[in-house]
């Protein structure tokens, strides 16, 4: 049961708990919207019991995303297609290259994007929220809720733990009303880059804020006992991390290697290989195992 014009959390990705926990715990009436399968076991572990979420799918209206789904991949076909075309005619290598790479992304991109914000459309008539807050603005969820939120002219947040901007600077923070931040420097960047000041409120970390909850549930000694550590031990923390097209998985098994090499040469020295937020602990244990790694904490 849902309560009335409740806040709606976009959570597209677990790392984003950490930020949103804090909302949802200090609201009176939160509710998460998420595409990821399962979310209630990760919830649990942010302290939050019989977590209120709904998956944004489930307001597709189906016959009638099915047929505009359709209908789009065709059009967006064709028109990929003619201009492959008139690439191939033009004897244009790089252009031919290209096009044929971002092809899918055309073709499927702006299909799936049309489906999130039909869903969207439908959660806002439906349950009518009084509000929105999101941690990026690159993902489907955020970015659908986002643009309808503008829509309905429903109130809007994004809550950034970023420090800086990307390299690139590709994300603009102007997808809701406010963009909340950690401190002055990322403010004056995003200034920079055109954001007005007035819609930007400096609030500092609120994963900071998440720890302070969880603290009761945290003590090192039970971390310790958990890991079967004694305190006297010199521990190496090394950071692991989700393979991807920019960071190999030969890159991540050498990086491995060569930290777990050097903790061996230091006498009585255990290393701890921290899964980085976005893979799983059991993948990156099956990892380790493959590699002949069986002595290591995770």
């Amino acid at each position: 049961q849902l309560l009335h014009r409740p806040l709606l959390l976009s959570l597209d990705f677990f790392r984003h708990l950490k930020i949103l926990a804090p909302l949802y715990l200090n609201h009176p009436n939160p509710l998460f919207v998420t595409d990821i399968e399962n979310p209630k076991r990760a919830i649990k572990n942010l302290n939050i019991d019989n977590p209120k979420y709904v998956f944004i799918a489930s307001y597709l209206n189906f016959f009638k995303a099915t047929l505009s789904a359709f209908r789009l991949e065709i059009k967006h076909y064709l028109f990929v297609n003619s201009v492959l075309k008139q690439s191939r005619r033009e004897n244009d290598f790089i252009v031919n290259f290209c096009l044929q790479v971002i092809k899918p992304i055309i073709c499927h991109g702006l299909t799936l994007s049309s489906l999130y914000l039909q869903a969207a459309d439908r959660l806002f008539q439906t349950i009518k929220p009084a509000g929105l807050a999101v941690v990026s603005d690159s993902r489907f969820v955020e970015l659908s809720l986002s643009l309808t939120a503008k829509k309905y002219q429903t109130r809007s947040i994004m809550v950034s733990p970023n420090t800086l901007p990307d390299l690139a600077e590709l994300n603009l923070y102007n997808t809701t009303d406010k963009v909340a931040v950690v401190g002055s420097f990322i403010r004056e960047k995003l200034i920079k880059i055109g954001l007005p000041a007035k819609k930007i409120i400096i609030t500092g970390d609120l994963s900071l804020e998440n720890y302070q909850l969880l603290k009761s549930s945290i003590s090192r000694d039970r971390v310790f006992s958990k890991l079967g550590l004694s305190f006297d031990q010199k521990l190496i923390l090394a950071i692991s991390f989700r393979p991807n097209w920019l960071i190999p998985l030969l890159e991540k098994e050498k990086f491995i290697r060569w930290a777990y090499r050097a903790a061996k040469q230091i006498p009585g020295a255990v290393i701890v290989f921290k899964p980085h937020p976005t893979e799983k602990r059991s993948r990156l244990l099956e990892e380790l195992s493959q590699w002949g790694i069986n002595d290591a904490l995770v």
